[in-house]
């Protein structure tokens, strides 16, 4: 499994094919996007995270034989 943790700007194209080129090596991809809270939190626990930051989490926990968190 690959995490692709964006960095608050657009996907170059160049990354994007690069990233399909991984994927049958890798077997999942999962885009983490960006979230700014995370960059001026002392406790990243306490920063709610929003809902694709939360389905991204649960992609890796499937992809890593974890369960996916009920909310």
């Amino acid at each position: 499994m690959l995490a692709i943790v964006s960095d608050g700007w657009p996907e170059p194209p160049a990354a994007t094919a690069r990233f399909r080129l991984l994927e049958p090596q890798v077997g999942a991809i999962v885009r983490i996007p960006f979230v700014p809270g995370l960059r001026l939190a002392d406790d990243p626990a306490t920063v709610a995270l929003p809902r694709r930051a939360l389905r991204a989490l649960d992609q890796i926990r499937a992809a890593t034989g974890g369960s996916p968190k009920f909310r």
